[in-house]
C-alpha cells in the first residue's frame, strides 16, 4: 500500500517537472493538477438517490465475516459437548433412550438456540445503528464548513459532507438470520460427527480440516463477490450450500439478488443440512461407543457403512 502511494507521488512530481521543462502554460498545469470530484448516484423510480454501494459492500463483508466466525465457534461448542458426553460415558445412557438422529438433532438445535439468541440481539443492535446513523454522523459535521446554516436539515448536511448512510431493508436482516441458522446447522452437524469419533479434542484436528476448508474458501472469494456480485461465478458460488451462508449474505447486501436465487440457496442449504445430519448420525451411532483407539478416515467410512 505504501509503495503504491509513493509511486503515485513520484510519478506526479516527475510529470510536473517534465511539463514545466517543456514550457507548458500555467493554465494547463492547473487543469492537470485539479482533482475531479465524482459523486455516485443511483437512479430509481423516485429520482436520484445517494449511491451507498461501497458502504453496503462493507456491511456485507462484516455480515459474512460474522457468520464465518460464528460457524467455527458454535461448531466447536457442539464438538466439545459431544466429546464430553463420550468421555464421561453419558452418551451410553442417552443412546439407550433415543435414536442417534434424534440425539444429534437435539444437540445441534440446543446450542443453535443460544447462537440464534445472540444473533437476534446483534441484528437488533445493527438495525438501531442504521436507523440513527444519520443523526449520529450529523453531530460531528459543522454546517458552516460547507456554507450551510444551523437550521439546514440533516440530510442536506450529510449530502454536502459526502456522507451516505446506507439503508438496509428489514428483509436483509431476516435473510441474514436464516443463512446463519442454515450454515450453523450444516456445519454443527459435521462438527458433532467429529466429536463422536474421538475421545480427546486434540485427536479431532485431522478431521476438522476437511470441515474447515469449505468455510475458509468463501472468505477467499468474498472480494470477487463484493466487486462483481451479479457475475456468473458469484451466483454459482453463492448457491453452493457450503458457501451460501457467507457469500449469499454478501450478495444480498451488495446488490439486488432475485428472489428465486435466494430461495434456491436456502432450499439447497436445508437439503445439505438434512443430508449431513443423517450422515453424522450414522457415524455417531457407532463412534460414540468406541473407546481406546484413535480413529482414522478409514474407520470413519466403515462406521458410516455400519451405521
Amino acid at each position: 500500500m505504501f509503495s503504491t502511494q509513493l509511486q503515485q507521488v513520484v510519478d506526479r512530481a516527475v510529470r510536473q517537472r517534465r511539463l514545466v521543462d517543456a514550457g507548458a502554460p500555467d493554465a494547463v498545469l492547473r487543469i492537470l493538477n485539479d482533482n475531479v470530484d465524482v459523486r455516485m448516484v443511483k437512479l430509481t423510480d423516485q429520482g436520484e438517490e445517494a449511491d451507498a454501494a461501497t458502504a453496503l459492500a462493507g456491511i456485507g463483508y462484516v455480515m459474512g465475516f460474522v457468520i464465518y466466525i460464528c460457524m467455527f465457534i458454535y461448531g466447536a461448542f457442539v464438538m466439545r459437548g459431544v466429546i464430553e458426553e463420550k468421555t464421561n460415558r453419558i452418551a451410553e445412557l442417552i443412546a439407550s433412550s433415543a435414536r442417534p438422529f434424534q440425539l444429534m438433532m437435539g444437540k445441534v438445535l440446543g446450542i443453535g438456540a443460544m447462537g440464534l439468541t445472540q444473533f437476534l440481539v446483534w441484528c437488533t443492535l445493527g438495525m438501531g445503528i442504521m436507523a440513527f446513523g444519520g443523526a449520529i454522523a450529523a453531530l460531528f459535521i459543522d454546517p458552516a464548513e460547507y456554507g450551510l446554516t444551523e437550521t439546514t436539515n440533516q440530510q442536506a448536511v450529510l449530502d454536502a459532507a459526502g456522507v451516505t448512510i446506507p439503508q438496509i431493508p428489514f428483509s436483509a436482516f431476516v435473510l441474514f438470520v436464516l443463512f446463519f441458522v442454515g450454515g450453523y446447522l450444516l456445519y454443527a452437524s459435521l462438527f458433532a460427527a467429529v466429536g463422536s469419533a474421538v475421545e480427546q479434542e486434540s485427536d479431532a484436528q485431522q478431521f476438522v480440516l476437511p470441515i474447515a476448508a469449505p468455510i475458509i474458501v468463501p472468505m477467499l472469494m468474498i472480494g470477487h463477490v463484493i466487486e462483481s456480485p451479479d457475475s456468473a461465478l458469484s451466483f454459482w458460488l453463492s448457491i453452493v450450500p457450503f458457501f451460501s451462508p457467507i457469500l449469499m449474505t454478501v450478495r444480498i447486501a451488495a446488490t439486488n439478488v432475485p428472489l428465486w436465487q435466494t430461495i434456491l440457496a436456502l432450499v439447497l442449504l436445508g437439503g445439505a443440512f438434512l443430508g449431513s445430519i443423517w450422515i453424522s448420525s450414522r457415524i455417531y451411532r457407532v463412534g460414540i461407543l468406541m473407546y481406546g483407539k484413535k480413529p482414522s478416515f478409514t474407520d470413519i467410512i466403515r462406521w458410516l457403512r455400519q451405521g
